[in-house]
């Protein structure tokens, strides 16, 4: 790797990361500099902990995690989302993969973080589990009609302060729709709910939209679903629910992950 130069992330090097992904993502429309603005430096919970791999003045490799919290029975876990993996067609097979993702764990654990976690596809989870020591939890479900499954106190569930909800559902690109019983986004003509609420009062409720009648919910955790899976042969690529303990201690149990969790919503 003596050609190679490994640099954290900063805010000027949005340009070049952009040249990476669309040299890797040409058919991917998310992206862009008012995009990785927002994921990268203006997340409440911190900016992105992550590094480039350098050659020639060009980024030939980039690998990021942004700064999440999680709660379980009133136990504050700092987390980490790992997202944005990205490898050039010319530099790949040399290792940068791991260089960079292990850079950036040991300065996740340098800042004190529990945990690193995240939704891979198909052709991501190999080297996760076989390179990087992540730890599979399952598979992220996909349910029709599906009306239940508050995340309740006992849960291990991401945490939104007041500032990191409304940072969160200002993603650009995305509308979301704030309906009586939780968050959906409509892709297309199908209407996804990406989280669920429980009101307490008819007051809650008030001025808020009315739920769609049928809509799609992505979701892990190990309750009784109500609802119908969708049938594999109409699923996108399967996601897959990863985690990585940073320290050792650390119980990940009862965990339940829903769509708003993601970045692909």
């Amino acid at each position: 790797m003596a050609n190679y130069e490994f640099r954290e992330i900063r805010k000027e090097d949005i340009p070049k990361i952009l040249q990476l992904f669309t040299e890797c993502y040409p058919n991917q429309n998310k992206f862009s500099k008012e995009y990785l603005v927002w994921q990268y430096f203006e997340n409440p919970n911190g900016e992105v902990i992550g590094f480039n791999a350098w050659h020639d003045n060009e980024i030939a490799a980039h690998y990021s995690v942004i700064p999440t919290v999680f709660e379980k029975e009133d136990i504050i876990y700092n987390t980490c989302q790992t997202l944005n993996t990205t490898t050039s067609p010319h530099h790949q097979f040399k290792g940068l993969f791991i260089k960079l993702a292990n850079l950036t764990f040991d300065k996740a654990t340098t800042k004190g973080y529990d945990f690193v976690y995240g939704a891979a596809n198909k052709n991501s989870i190999g080297g996760f589990l076989r390179k990087l020591d992540f730890e599979l939890l399952g598979r992220i479900e996909i349910l029709f009609g599906y009306f239940g499954n508050t995340l309740n106190y006992e849960c291990l569930k991401q945490k939104y302060s007041n500032k990191a909800f409304k940072w969160r559902l200002n993603k650009p690109g995305s509308k979301y729709y704030i309906c009586e019983d939780g968050i959906y986004v409509k892709k297309k003509l199908v209407w996804i709910k990406i989280k669920n609420y429980n009101f307490d009062s008819e007051q809650d409720k008030k001025n808020l939209k009315s739920s769609p009648l049928l809509s799609l919910r992505p979701f892990f955790g190990n309750d009784a679903f109500i609802g119908i899976k969708v049938p594999e042969f109409i699923k996108p690529s399967p996601w897959h629910l990863i985690v990585k303990k940073l320290k050792k201690n650390i119980e990940i149990n009862n965990l339940k992950f829903e769509g708003i969790n993601m970045d692909t919503f």
